[in-house]
């Protein structure tokens, strides 16, 4: 599945697997150059994508050294390599340069992709390097309490950590290495009621984001209505919330609708299903302020309140169903994490063209560059999976990308607005068509 981002530039660019990741350093500087005719013509495992080369000497390991989750090998001319899985480097920079873009050139990386002669034995030659990220607009981040599989996870890390860097380049949980270029998250906007803290939709969300590896980057935005502060606009004698759960108060007596107390002269704080359940049971209607999360979305929406961009909320009026409106996307209010993880692919693909634009717009612009090969280019040290017991002169990098590509959102700068199950949202469009 392709798509042409509106603007002619990809954001939002994540690996799809870790094995599409190798980590090399190398003696040369990190221009386009260089690494091109470092790496031109060395056989490399017949997956690998994408290099992160680092100075040498970045990772306090030196020219010619290589693991391979852990096991030495021989290396003799690659540089130092750590596989997936692996400690990436001995050294740790402190947290300043860590999140530093432009480092100075013993700690610096950069990002290449490559291509191969071919894709069938299990090592080939690389046959073309191209530069995606220079080290003057790439961080390197030791985050191990990131997963680097999670593009969310990834553009977490970017934000908090590095937010001047074009590219990030994390070394997350369990010493994956994973990156993001180009990080624009899609904003979705969460409209909920509290109490109960923490907001439980929003919570909810967040947990799935954390595992979730099939949507691209996304950042919540909470929008919170109390209900405290919505029973004080209509002051009244007594108050009735539609539970306890949540532990709503007000200035003045309050009582619970799932309780059943008896009958007083209240205002109903609550929504079309609790009027109903209060007419029931009393057989008489009660004054009402509606606390709808779905109504309060609908009302920021009409007035401009909540900008543009997609909108998730719940209503207990769904029961085993999502709805989704003019960018509205909303849940049953008991929904399963299941249910916020189908309700947040639809809100990705609600994202409309003119936030692709934006969003888009937002991240910095950068000229391709041609994937150029050596017609002369000798075999050299191999590139070699992680994992691998590596013989002498073969350096240990980890294997690279599935068919899927790279990851990107739906609707926002590669892909067409559709979320598909698979293991990645769908292919990075490039000037190649790969």
């Amino acid at each position: 599945m392709t798509g042409q981002n509106v603007t002619g530039q990809n954001v939002n660019l994540v690996p799809a697997r870790y094995r599409s990741i190798s980590v090399a350093s190398v003696p040369v500087p990190l221009d386009e150059a260089s690494l091109r005719e470092y790496f031109l013509g060395r056989p490399a495992y017949r997956r690998t994508r994408y290099i992160v080369a680092r100075a040498a000497g970045a990772e306090g390991a030196g020219v010619g050294a290589a693991r391979a989750n852990g096991a030495r090998v021989g290396a003799a001319g690659v540089g130092a390599a750590r596989g997936n899985g692996a400690r990436v480097g001995a050294a740790r920079a402190d947290a300043a340069e860590v999140g530093a873009v432009g480092a100075s050139a013993a700690g610096a990386s950069a990002v290449v992709e490559v291509s191969r002669d071919s894709d069938t034995p299990l090592f080939s030659e690389i046959t073309a390097v191209s530069l995606i990220a220079g080290p003057d607009e790439t961080a390197f981040v030791d985050a191990p309490e990131a997963d680097t599989g999670i593009p969310t996870s990834l553009s977490r890390v970017a934000a908090d950590r590095a937010p001047g860097a074009r590219c990030v380049v994390v070394r997350g949980r369990y010493g994956h290495i994973g990156f993001i270029l180009d990080p624009v998250p899609v904003r979705i906007r969460v409209v909920e009621v509290v109490p109960p803290h923490p907001a439980k939709l929003v919570d909810q969300a967040s947990r799935v984001l954390d595992l979730a590896e099939d949507l691209p980057p996304v950042e919540l935005v909470p929008e919170l209505t109390d209900l405290g502060l919505l029973a004080a606009g209509s002051p009244a004698s007594h108050y009735l919330f539609p539970c306890r759960a949540g532990t709503a108060t007000a200035d003045g007596p309050v009582s619970y609708l799932d309780e059943i107390p008896p009958r007083a002269d209240w205002t109903l704080i609550g929504c079309a299903r609790s009027r109903a359940i209060h007419d029931w049971f009393y057989e008489r209607a009660a004054p009402v302020v509606d606390m709808c999360p779905r109504n309060l979305a609908l009302e920021g929406l009409r007035s401009g309140r909540l900008g543009p961009g997609p909108v998730l909320t719940k209503c207990c009026l769904l029961e085993d169903r999502i709805a989704v409106e003019d960018g509205l996307v909303v849940v049953p209010w008991g929904a399963s994490l299941a249910e916020i993880r189908d309700g947040l692919g639809r809100a990705v693909a609600a994202v409309p063209p003119a936030i692709v634009a934006q969003a888009a717009a937002a991240a910095p612009a950068r000229a391709p560059s041609p994937m150029a090969a050596s017609p002369t280019a000798a075999p050299a040290d191999a590139i070699a999976p992680a994992g691998a017991m590596a013989p002498a002169g073969v350096a240990a990098l980890p294997p690279a990308v599935t068919p899927a590509g790279a990851m990107a959102p739906a609707g926002v700068a590669a892909l067409p607005p559709a979320v598909t199950p698979t293991a990645a949202v769908g292919p990075t469009t490039r000037p190649d068509g790969r």
